[in-house]
């Protein structure tokens, strides 16, 4: 008898569609009706990838150009972004696997769980970062200071009121990727449960697996 084909969207604005073949359950979990899961999940990861290795490469250059102006509070300042960078970006990996290579509703699972811990973390951490990294003496003594410097540093000295916007709006965007990718993740691994559910209905259950 020939197999017949059922394909249905749902009017909701988190939809889905379902593909039944007399076999395994195919389905495709779309966020704001037009971009399957899976794709949000890479096109969140990739941003953060980018972003964490930009952020952590910037916090090396200050340390190896700028570590005899800092002040040792700064320096851990600093650090602790570098380090708060290279957790982004190792949960980013696991993100771009999860999309890409993964069937397992484990990996996004484990995505959105380490960016939601950083963002918990990070919020306090980041301002504090911010606060002290940007924080300075007299005018007399950060004008002294900047003179001290050479290129293109003493430009970012004299305006670090620019340099702690950017910062900030950069931390923000950050953030933002961040929560996007969380719901993404959460959105995908539902959708990899319900094709393990599907999947071990429409199969024959088998005593090896059992």
């Amino acid at each position: 008898m020939p197999s017949t084909q059922e394909t249905y969207r749902d009017s909701s604005v988190f939809s889905s569609t379902e593909t039944l073949q007399g076999a395994p359950q195919t389905r495709t979990v779309y966020i704001l009706r037009c971009i399957p899961a899976r794709m949000a999940v890479f096109s969140t990861a990739i941003p953060l990838l980018i972003f964490s290795s930009a952020f952590s490469s910037a916090g090396w250059k200050v340390l190896e150009h700028l570590d005899k102006y800092l002040t040792d509070i700064q320096k851990v300042a600093i650090s602790f972004h570098m380090i708060s960078c290279v957790f982004i970006w190792g949960a980013s990996i696991v993100g771009i696997y999860a999309a890409g290579m993964n069937k397992k509703p484990g990996h996004p699972q484990l995505f959105a769980a380490l960016l939601l811990g950083h963002i918990l973390l990070g919020v306090a951490s980041g301002a504090w970062c911010l606060q002290i990294i940007f924080a300075t003496a007299h005018t007399g003594d950060r004008e002294t200071t900047c003179a001290a410097m050479t290129g293109y540093w003493t430009l970012i000295c004299r305006n670090q009121v620019l340099v702690k916007a950017f910062s900030l709006v950069a931390f923000l965007v950050i953030w933002i990727f961040e929560i996007a990718a969380i719901y993404a993740a959460n959105r995908f691994a539902k959708q990899l449960r319900e094709e393990d559910v599907g999947k071990s209905v429409s199969s024959p259950t088998n005593p090896e697996y059992a």
